[in-house]
């Protein structure tokens, strides 16, 4: 489809369009598609677009539309899937998070939450919230023309995060422990049918000093549609790392020394503050969910591509905060306990972005240039700096391309910047080439990993841009298009 699209763009525009690089040969009729780009391999994550290579799967807030797209020229609107009829939810608000595609079934994710049975703080009455819940409706869609509801399942609370992982569907949500005056205990809903866990059966972890809410795990086989829940009590966490075998969940505490208050950041000492990330494992290689270890690290994690497992430990980078900010890296053994660190990278900088590749991390910092690190990771109980490059702006988002090539999305001067790194020789990394977009462009590729399509059968990159004309105050949108050979040719291919 990708193809087809770089093709109709060579007629009028071959100033920017080149296809030799291309593989002309190729059967026209081929619907080679790719998929949602993951953080780990057989690793599915939610998306707001899905694709079999025929039928587009496309989600809003209130319905999943299905549409023919190949062979593009019989394109045309299946039917669609409304969020109402499939959760047939009635005093709610409800809203598609994403979906997932398996095979002939669709994986609807959703966010319900109940209206509020208190009153509005005008009539001096307390006010209060209703219960969230999160959803998951697997929708059978063998004949697309008419999709028919299998089976629902929820768990109470907002969405974390989820995964579907083979034939099992992981979902992560945070319930807050007080409604009004009392304590509801967590609830899972199974074809609508509602029930509470027993009190016995909500782990707690006896070292958290803030409780304030319920974790909870669903798991739903989609095979036999069968569901399993574990809940612990915990503090507020948004980071989530999902492995094959494992799940991390980071919670952020942040303790402050408060005689310190109001002083200049010089005088404020590095110790009169602390920043710890503690990370609860759960293993997820049989039918249900276990917590099995919990550790500690200094710092806060940027986001999930902070954290990554290899031979069952758990690496993590972390920032230490706000004064006297310093970078770090931790490993962790199969029982979360610290077997090896690196501190004091880039001190008084914060971290961009972070990718693991094997036994090597790369990590960007930024203050007022970009220094993109190479860190040798072979030796667990050792890790260091193999390399550094320093260049203006800075990247939010890297891939992989290959086993010497790393694609950096970011900002230069404030303006988007794709470029182009060859990491093949770690002790001097080297900018390729780059293209920095016009001024006042920006991408969700900065912030989305799934807002990014690498194509590595013919080396392709595309991400969305959104670009606003300061004269005539006009906005539009379009793709980019890159081509990116194994040797290190970069350019801009297409837009539109």
């Amino acid at each position: 489809q990708l193809m087809d699209f770089i093709r109709s763009k060579g007629p009028g525009r071959s100033d920017q369009v080149k296809l030799s690089g291309l593989d002309d040969t190729e059967d026209p009729g081929s619907n080679y598609y790719t998929g949602t780009n993951v953080q780990v391999a057989g690793v599915d994550e939610i998306d707001r677009i899905k694709t079999d290579g025929a039928l587009v799967y496309i989600a809003s807030s209130d319905r999943v539309s299905i549409v023919l797209a190949y062979p593009s020229s019989s394109m045309s609107n299946v039917s669609e899937v409304l969020i109402d009829d499939i959760l047939g939810v009635k005093g709610s608000y409800s809203s598609i998070l994403g979906i997932y595609l398996a095979g002939d079934m669709l994986i609807v994710i959703c966010d319900t939450f109940s209206y509020h049975d208190g009153h509005w703080p005008t009539d001096g009455r307390y006010w209060a919230p209703g219960k969230a819940m999160t959803v998951a409706v697997a929708i059978d869609v063998s004949d697309p023309y008419s999709p028919k509801v299998m089976k629902n399942a929820g768990v109470g609370g907002f969405s974390v995060g989820s995964r579907l992982i083979g034939d099992m569907l992981y979902i992560i949500s945070q319930d807050p422990i007080w409604n009004k005056d009392r304590i509801d205990l967590p609830s899972i809903m199974v074809d609508g049918d509602v029930r509470e866990l027993s009190a016995k059966d909500v782990r707690f972890d006896p070292d958290c000093t803030r409780v304030s809410t319920f974790t909870n795990f669903l798991v739903m086989d989609i095979t036999d549609m069968s569901v399993n829940c574990t809940s612990i009590l915990t503090d507020v966490s948004s980071t989530l790392y999902v492995s094959a075998m494992n799940i991390y969940l980071a919670f952020v505490e942040w303790r402050w020394d408060l005689s310190t208050w109001g002083a200049d950041d010089a005088a404020v000492s590095s110790d009169s503050f602390e920043v710890l990330t503690k990370i609860f494992k759960m293993d997820i290689s049989g039918s249900d969910i276990r917590p099995v270890a919990m550790g500690k690290v200094d710092g806060y994690p940027l986001n999930q591509f902070s954290m990554d497992e290899k031979d069952g430990m758990l690496r993590i980078a972390t920032c230490s905060g706000w004064a006297h900010r310093e970078n770090m890296v931790f490993v962790l053994d199969e029982d979360m306990k610290v077997i090896g660190s690196l501190r004091g990278i880039a001190v008084n900088e914060t971290i961009q972005s972070a990718r693991f590749i094997g036994d090597t991390l790369y990590l960007v910092t930024f203050l007022q240039t970009d220094p993109l690190f190479v860190i040798d990771l072979s030796d667990p109980g050792e890790p260091k700096v193999m390399g550094e490059l320093v260049l203006p702006g800075f990247s939010t988002y890297l891939h992989p391309v290959g086993d010497s090539l790393l694609v950096g999305i970011g900002l230069e001067d404030w303006t988007l910047k794709v470029s182009l790194f060859d990491v093949s020789d770690p002790t001097a990394p080297m900018e390729k080439g780059k293209v920095v977009v016009d001024i006042n462009a920006w991408s969700s590729a900065l912030w989305d990993h799934k807002a990014v399509m690498f194509d590595d059968r013919h080396h392709l990159l595309a991400i969305p841009v959104f670009s606003f004309n300061e004269e005539s105050l006009t906005s539009s949108e379009e793709i980019l298009v890159f081509s990116i050979s194994s040797t290190g040719g970069f350019r801009l291919l297409a837009s539109a």
